[in-house]
């Protein structure tokens, strides 16, 4: 708390505690004060309404971006596991060293980036079955 700005929220509020106390000596009648209260309380209710289907339209659009993200990592997912196992089929056969080197290190690059997308996947908390029956994977 900003002990500097007390004075202020002090000042604050003795101006509206004067304004209530004026405003409840000023005579008003029961009923004006009843309706007053009465729209008060419908225009909460619109404003919990209206933030409620705000918040219901957010998480509809998170899921389906998040279901977009899941498809797009999945097919990723088995992008890299292609690359993974043509990597180890061109290192089996590969003729000479500097093909061997260059396969050796397809491998080393392919299979990092396999485990760094099961990484995410996992972190995501990706369900595999639901997205391939969406037909994320089919390829």
């Amino acid at each position: 708390m900003n002990w500097r700005r007390l004075p202020d929220w002090r000042r604050k509020m003795r101006s509206i505690r004067g304004a209530v106390i004026g405003w409840r000596k000023a005579g008003e009648s029961g009923e004006v004060r009843a309706q007053s209260e009465t729209q008060a309380a419908q225009t909460e209710a619109d404003r919990r309404l209206m933030s409620q289907s705000a918040q219901a339209a957010q998480t509809e659009a998170d899921r389906q971006s998040m279901s977009q993200s899941a498809q797009m990592l999945i097919r990723d997912i088995r992008e890299a596991h292609r690359d993974w196992v043509n990597a180890h089929r061109h290192f089996e056969y590969a003729a000479g060293l500097d093909q061997i080197d260059y396969a050796i290190y397809a491998i080393e690059a392919a299979e990092k980036r396999y485990e760094m997308l099961l990484r995410q996947a996992k972190k995501l908390n990706v369900h595999w079955r639901s997205e391939w029956e969406k037909g994320a994977g089919a390829g």
